[in-house]
């Protein structure tokens, strides 16, 4: 099995976040690679969807995806139970995760799809690729309940493809040829 993961490098939907920390924009708040809880997306009460691009997967043609993956870092200031959630984004349609609740201590949380939501079936390269109308567009995040005056924050976040790549050399044995010093009852007795 091998993994290709991907970074946000844009924000294609904003969402009702505070920035907390040095970033400039959303996307920066939540791209490191290197775990950096200063900087986060932070909601205070209520609900919020923030979506995000990142540079399109290069998965090898012949592969086997096993899962889309998106990790989300995240944490609340300890009073209620507020949830975060996953989405993916294909052709303009979100199609969210379970929601999870959150730790008081920053935490990495993982959400899968082990098919396209789009159309059910297992995913190809191609729209792990992002190509077609149903290939991945962006990675999304939301805080699904945040209670009143209660805090949470998302820090970092990344996606992932899962994959089986193609095994070398197709599907024939290796051809022999025999070396031209071999005698000729040698050759002969070469099965085939």
């Amino acid at each position: 099995m091998a993994t290709e993961l991907q970074r946000p490098t844009s924000t294609t939907l904003a969402g009702t976040y505070t920035i907390v920390g040095g970033a400039s924009n959303t996307y920066e708040a939540i791209d490191e690679a290197v775990t950096d809880d200063a900087d986060s997306l932070q909601k205070t009460g209520g609900t919020t969807r923030g979506e995000f691009g990142y540079t399109a997967f290069s998965v090898p043609a012949g592969s086997t995806i096993n899962f889309v993956r998106i990790v989300l870092r995240g944490w609340n200031n300890g009073v209620g139970s507020n949830s975060q959630g996953a989405h993916v984004d294909i052709n303009g349609t979100d199609y969210d995760s379970s929601t999870q609740n959150l730790s008081t201590t920053p935490t990495d949380y993982s959400f899968d799809w082990a098919t396209n939501p789009a159309t059910a079936a297992p995913w190809t390269v191609d729209e792990v690729n992002g190509v077609g109308t149903t290939g991945l567009d962006a990675m999304g995040h939301r805080f699904a309940g945040v209670g009143g005056s209660e805090v949470a924050d998302f820090s970092q976040g990344w996606i992932l493809v899962d994959y089986t790549p193609a095994a070398a050399g197709g599907p024939f044995p290796e051809l022999f040829v025999p070396d031209s010093a071999m005698c000729p009852a040698e050759i002969s007795a070469i099965p085939y």
